[in-house]
């Protein structure tokens, strides 16, 4: 009997790895020939654009990745400079690329094209035309919002990001996709589905870095690391393998990057060591920063005492600690009574709304409410008036990537104080030892 019991495990296990390696071929075969199909028919369709839409088989489609163009923050400042620049130049580049380009933008938003130019225009004062800019709606765009994953949310956003690049490209197959949020996790996805597809990125910030890890592993407590997660040393080191995953996975994929831009030297550095094996591809590129307009107030123009902030409402740009200088300042006696402080950000959400009111509860508890002044979505030539009046401008963000605001501060004539950290330390408010 033991044979025979010992036969029948034997035949099971054979059977079992035989149906496993021909399962796992099958699963495989069907992935290659998926991926295969979906390469042919997005490269039909992007022919079919160009002969039936634009009339023209040899035009290059230049595909702007942006869902969220409707913001109005700096990194959108970027889009709509790239564009104007495209626009301004746009019959060098066709003389030299030999083709005609098509600019598109896949965006979220709900707002129609003319809604979202005339925002554009009206908060930084860049005129494009509606024309020559085409809108891809993207109905999954905020798979890639940090918001919807309370939870987990690096890896969620890494993977609705496949999602979100796929329908993308579904939509409105490209030549180069040119990538101004720098969401990484995209490029082995487009370069798997579309084929001859270039990459242009120009990122921000890493998605991810040993800065962040370090952070959880001393146990700070910040906006992007719970208390109740720094207070506890176990999930403290579940957090720091599972950042350690996605640093790993997130330094493959830089390698599909055609051209990489970063707006930083403290950028440009953190990508130089995650993205090392692609450093050839990897350049130096500020932000735009059109102060040519700020630097025409006169510095002994009238000036109130105020200190002026310029930000979008988000946790990181740390309004908190500016009501806290505020009340110290004031706790200084009567000759600092009428210092005021001016807030001015943008909302993109209704996140950002409440936010903004916390900020705005904040200051009645710490009773400096009559000293602060909370403007949101200024258009330009308000934000302008309010810079010329003011006598200090103020930063509070901690490793600001680099740090337009700052720049224009300065440019306005204004004492600025920044956080002692990343791009305003290393690129723009340089120490006087090293000028």
């Amino acid at each position: 009997y033991m044979g025979i019991y010992s036969m029948g495990i034997y035949d099971y296990l054979r059977y079992t790895f035989w149906i496993g390696m021909w399962g796992g071929l099958a699963i495989a075969a069907f992935i290659i020939v998926a991926i295969l199909c979906i390469r042919y028919k997005l490269s039909k369709k992007r022919q079919s654009i160009k002969k039936n839409k634009y009339a023209d088989p040899t035009a290059l489609i230049v595909s702007f990745f942006h869902p969220f163009c409707y913001d109005m923050g700096g990194g959108e400042k970027v889009l709509y400079k790239i564009l104007e620049s495209i626009f301004k130049n746009e019959a060098s580049l066709t003389e030299l690329l030999q083709r005609n380009l098509k600019v598109a933008i896949y965006t979220a938003a709900i707002e129609s094209p003319f809604e979202i130019l005339s925002r554009v225009k009206n908060r930084f004062d860049i005129d494009l035309p509606i024309d020559k800019v085409e809108f891809v709606k993207l109905r999954k765009g905020d798979y890639i919002k940090s918001e919807r994953y309370p939870t987990f949310t690096l890896l969620k956003q890494a993977l609705g990001s496949a999602v979100v690049v796929f329908e993308a490209l579904w939509n409105h197959p490209a030549d180069i996709l040119f990538d101004t949020m720098g969401f990484g996790w995209i490029y082995p996805v487009a370069k798997l589905i579309c084929p001859n597809l270039k990459i242009i990125s120009y990122s921000h910030y890493p998605f991810i870095s040993e800065d962040m890890i370090a952070k959880v592993a001393n146990r700070t407590s910040d906006f992007n690391n719970q208390s109740q997660v720094a207070s506890s040393r176990w999930k403290t080191k579940i957090k720091c393998m599972y950042y350690w995953t996605i640093l790993l996975l997130y330094k493959a994929v830089g390698r599909f990057a055609d051209l990489i831009m970063a707006n930083s030297t403290w950028t440009f550095n953190h990508f130089a060591s995650l993205w090392s094996a692609n450093h050839a591809a990897l350049r130096k590129l500020y932000p735009p920063c059109t102060v040519k307009k700020h630097m025409e107030i006169p510095l002994d123009s009238p000036r109130k005492p105020r200190v002026v902030s310029l930000g979008q409402f988000r946790p990181e740009k740390n309004h908190r600690m500016q009501i806290d200088i505020l009340k110290k300042i004031l706790e200084k006696g009567e000759k600092y009574k009428n210092v005021t402080f001016v807030l001015i950000g943008s909302c993109r959400s209704k996140e950002d709304e409440e936010r903004l009111e916390e900020i705005q509860d904040y200051a009645r508890s710490q009773k400096v409410e009559r000293n602060v002044l909370f403007k949101k979505n200024l258009p330009f030539n308000e934000l302008f008036e309010e810079m010329k009046h003011c006598m200090v401008g103020i930063h509070t963000t901690k490793d600001e990537h680099f740090g337009i605001a700052v720049v224009e501060l300065l440019a306005a004539g204004l004492v600025t104080v920044a956080h002692n950290s990343a791009g305003p330390k290393i690129d723009i408010i340089l120490s006087l030892i090293h000028i």
